[in-house]
């Protein structure tokens, strides 16, 4: 996670931030669920890997697509990254 490019996370929050808020993601049976959602859908596992590795360019890719955008958004509620 200290290596995400830039525009992958919201502005307001630091890469140790996110990698803090990733654990405790994978350490509630919630975040875990939706962990596990994520990877049975194909098509937004994708988004979330281009996403994690492609910067602003792959997030606007997305930031349209209502699908990647409801799971982006979940992830961040249960990591506590919502952008202001």
């Amino acid at each position: 996670m200290a290596d995400l490019p830039e525009g992958v996370l919201p502005e307001n929050v630091s890469k140790e931030s996110a990698l803090e808020a990733m654990n405790q993601l994978m350490s509630d049976p919630k975040g875990l669920e939706l962990l596990m959602e994520l990877q049975s859908n194909p098509r937004v596992m994708q988004a979330a890997m281009e996403m994690s590795t492609g910067g602003e360019a792959a997030a606007q890719k997305y930031a349209k697509d209502p699908e990647v955008q409801r799971y982006m958004e979940r992830v961040q509620q249960l990591m506590g990254l919502e952008g202001n």
